[in-house]
């Protein structure tokens, strides 16, 4: 019985190295105790400072699973697969993800159905022009309110006078 966990765990850890590599990060870091739930934060897209969460007692159950949650749709997996799979059978969906042929997908595509799509150069916003203005400038003089054309005057005819006799 002791052979048969003591190859778990070597199946275990050779699994989360090759899951390490594939998400770019070191492959060593599989073999560190806390350091690997660590990277494993960061792989999964989380905050490093819920490593601190696994130390309370039933929160670190929760914590647990939405870290596999996470981890399995990084890789392209469903929910359940990261419940199923990472959350309670760690010892099968660790070789699943390391030796399969899920690709890691990161933190910008969520969409376990959705292929990842390279990067492409995205071209520098460029600034618009200032609004233009009712002031002309010509080089070396002061600005110059720019001229309208004057109103039309309404001009009426005064009434005719009368001359009274």
């Amino acid at each position: 019985m002791p052979f048969i966990y003591l190859i778990s765990i070597v199946v275990v850890a050779v699994s989360m190295w090759k899951i390490f590599v594939k998400a770019g990060k070191p492959g060593w870091a599989a073999l560190i105790p806390i350091y690997n739930l660590y990277m494993f934060l960061v792989i999964a897209g989380r905050p490093g400072w819920w490593l601190i969460l696994y130390i309370v007692p039933i929160v670190n159950i929760i914590i647990t699973f939405m870290v596999a949650v996470s981890l399995a749709k990084m890789f392209g997996r469903s929910t359940m697969f990261g419940i199923v799979m990472l959350g309670i059978f760690n010892f099968i969906g660790y070789p699943i993800l390391g030796f399969g042929k899920s690709q890691y997908i990161g933190e910008g595509n969520m969409n376990p159905n959705q292929q990842p799509q390279p990067v492409q150069n995205v071209p520098p916003i460029q600034a618009t022009p200032p609004p233009q203005s009712n002031m002309q400038q010509t080089p070396n003089q002061q600005p110059q309110m720019q001229q309208s054309p004057p109103p039309q005057q309404l001009v009426s005819n005064p009434p005719p006078e009368t001359k009274q006799s």
